[in-house]
This record gives structure tokens, C-alpha cells and sequence, in this order.
């Protein structure tokens, strides 16, 4: 889970790194480039929902155990 946090706080980043060129050059195609970059590495890199499901089956059944 920390390392399906982190892949997309890189991947956000890479965004918020398009916006800040935007804003210091005017140049739009900066902010748009970095936000089809940064498109890219979510839909390679981000985990699948499957993976998402079955890490919350996992969590719920350990947690019933505990109480």
C-alpha cells in the first residue's frame, strides 16, 4: 500500500511540475506535455483494481481475526 502511495505521488508530481513551468514561462504546451507524461506513468504504473480488491480482502479478514 506505502508503495502504491508513493508511485502516485511520483506520478502526480511529474503534473504539478508541468503546472509550475506553465506558470513561471506562459507556455501552455509545458503544462500539457508534463500532463500526458505524467497520464502515461498512472495508467503503466498505478495498480489495478484487482490488486486494490483483493489488498482490502486481505486487510478486512485480518482485522475479524483480531477482535
Amino acid at each position: 500500500m506505502t508503495a502504491a502511495v508513493i508511485t502516485y505521488a511520483f506520478c502526480e508530481s511529474i503534473a504539478v511540475l508541468g503546472l509550475v513551468l506553465y506558470f513561471l514561462g506562459g507556455s501552455s504546451t509545458d503544462f500539457y506535455v508534463f500532463m500526458v507524461i505524467s497520464l502515461f506513468f498512472f495508467s503503466v504504473y498505478f495498480p489495478k483494481y484487482e490488486r486494490w480488491e483483493e489488498w482490502m480482502k486481505g486487510r478486512f479478514k485480518s482485522a475479524s481475526r483480531v477482535r
